[in-house]
C-alpha cells in the first residue's frame, strides 16, 4: 500500500526499512508503520518531486540520490534534502557507495563519472563521458597491479588498467569507460 501508480526505479535497505525510489520521489517501509510512506523531498524551500534513478545508503542517516534534478544527500534519515557541494550539473542515473570504504562514491551523469571521496559531500570527475551508454547496462570491474606488485619499475609497459575501474557494456563486453587510481605503482 502507498506505491500504487508509482514506477518503482531503485530499491535499498537500511536496517529494517526498505527505501523504494520512484517516479514521484523516495518512499520508506517501516515495520512499524507496516505500509510505505513518500518522504518530501524539499530542497531549499520547494518540493523537487525528483525521478530518483538510484539510491545509496551510506549510513543509517545518510543517503544519496540519483534523480532527474541531479544529486541529493540526506544527514537525517530523509528529513531534509539539499544538492551536494559541486555536483555535477544535471540529471544522474546512477550512485554507488564502496563496500570498502563508504567515503568512497561514484555518480554517473551524461557529463560522465564523478567520485566523492567524502561519502558524497563533494564531487570531481572521475573520467570521460559516457557516450550513450546505460550505466544500469555496465559491468564494472576493479583491478588490482601487475605483479610484482611492490614495485613496478621492472614492469614494461604502461599498465594502463592496473589499479582501475573498468566499466565494460554487458551486452557486448566492449569498454566504455575506465578510471585509473594509480598510475604504474
Amino acid at each position: 500500500e502507498g506505491l500504487e501508480g508509482r514506477e518503482v526505479l531503485a530499491l535499498s535497505t537500511h536496517g529494517a526499512n526498505v527505501l523504494a525510489g520512484t517516479d514521484d520521489g523516495v518512499f520508506v517501509w517501516t515495520p512499524a508503520a507496516g505500509a510505505w510512506q513518500r518522504l518530501p523531498t524539499v530542497v531549499g524551500r520547494a518540493e523537487a518531486h525528483p525521478r530518483v534513478n538510484d539510491m545509496a545508503v551510506i549510513s543509517d542517516r545518510e543517503w544519496l540520490l540519483a534523480t532527474s534534478r541531479g544529486l541529493l544527500r540526506t544527514a537525517d534519515g530523509g528529513q531534509t534534502w539539499r544538492r551536494t557541494v559541486a555536483s555535477p550539473a544535471g540529471p544522474a542515473s546512477a550512485v554507488a557507495v564502496s563496500p570498502r570504504d563508504a567515503r568512497l562514491v561514484l555518480a554517473a551523469t551524461a557529463l560522465g563519472f564523478h567520485r566523492s571521496l567524502d561519502g558524497g559531500e563533494t564531487w570531481s570527475p572521475a573520467g570521460g563521458r559516457l557516450d550513450g551508454a546505460d550505466p544500469h547496462r555496465l559491468v564494472f570491474l576493479p583491478t588490482g597491479s601487475a605483479t610484482p606488485d611492490f614495485w613496478g619499475g621492472d614492469r614494461a609497459g604502461h599498465n594502463l588498467f592496473a589499479n582501475s575501474l573498468l566499466a565494460l557494456d554487458a551486452r557486448t563486453g566492449e569498454r566504455r569507460w575506465h578510471f585509473q587510481f594509480v598510475h604504474h605503482d
